[in-house]
């Protein structure tokens, strides 16, 4: 269940109307934003279910950045965030936390990424 405050449509149509990206924090916001949006990408304030699941194939309408955490290949979490990057570039975040001995999940949502077209 999701509920999208009038404030949270308001910020994105301030955000889309000064050239602004719209930054989601947590995996758990992109389906409900995106599920609340309409096909201009304009969300829709209300209550409701995010019933989206997103993936490679999903081209978000509403944010341009997702600050999320580093997810296992294979999990639900990890095909929402191809939604916003390849695979090459997530394995690459992977590897380089593994480098730096950093474990799943070990700094909740520390990585920033910027979808690309």
């Amino acid at each position: 269940r999701v509920r999208i405050p009038p404030a949270t449509t308001q910020a994105s149509v301030r955000a889309r109307g000064g050239g602004a990206l719209v930054v989601a924090v947590g995996s758990s916001t992109i389906p409900a934003l995106e599920s609340a949006a309409d096909p201009r990408g304009l969300v829709r304030a209300g209550s409701g279910v995010a019933r989206l699941r997103l993936d490679a194939d999903y081209g978000p309408r509403v944010a341009d950045v997702l600050l999320t955490g580093i997810h296992e290949a294979g999990t639900s979490h990890r095909e929402l965030t191809r939604a916003f990057a390849s695979d090459a570039g997530l394995d690459s975040a992977w590897q380089l936390a593994a480098q730096h001995g950093l474990r799943l999940h070990e700094f909740g949502d520390a990585m920033l990424i910027r979808r690309t077209a």
